[in-house]
């Protein structure tokens, strides 16, 4: 707590004054919550009470129950595919990452054997540079969203 005060000190600000808007904040959220839940209680309530009026009680408990049970795997099903698909772009950026680093060290390698001779320097010097000018205008063409 030392140290976040000194923190808040140099940035100007009152740690007494973080911590009681802290506590004001986590107060609010602790009453909308306790809310909410009474909501969505007494919301399941009149629908057991509806649906029991149509279908019967046991059918409407479980009717309720099944659409809970639905929901729960529809979120679950989902929660697991976004997972998956953050792996695969993880995935992808460390291979790209890895052969890029390649492709530098091989490059890096190359460059003292292609300036020890005169031929070589006169054509590989400017492939080298239609290379890269080829790659940089490649990776800027790029919108934010395809990297």
């Amino acid at each position: 707590m030392h140290l976040l005060a000194q923190f808040a000190t140099l940035f100007g600000l009152e740690a007494e004054a973080l911590v009681e808007r802290a506590k004001a904040q986590a107060i609010i959220a602790g009453a909308i919550g306790f809310f909410a839940l009474i909501a969505v209680a007494f919301g399941l309530v009149a629908a057991y009470l509806g649906l029991s009026l149509w279908i019967g009680p046991i059918w409407a408990a479980l009717a309720i129950a099944g659409a809970a049970l639905l929901i729960a795997l529809i979120i679950y099903a989902w929660s697991r595919s976004a997972e998956a698909s953050r792996k695969r772009r993880e995935t992808e950026r460390r291979r790209q990452s890895e052969a890029n680093s390649l492709i530098t060290t091989a490059a890096l390698t190359a460059i003292p054997m292609a300036l020890s001779s005169p031929a070589i320097r006169r054509v590989a010097i400017p492939l080298a540079a239609l290379g890269a000018v080829i790659f940089f205008s490649r990776r800027e063409g790029r919108s934010e969203g395809e990297e």
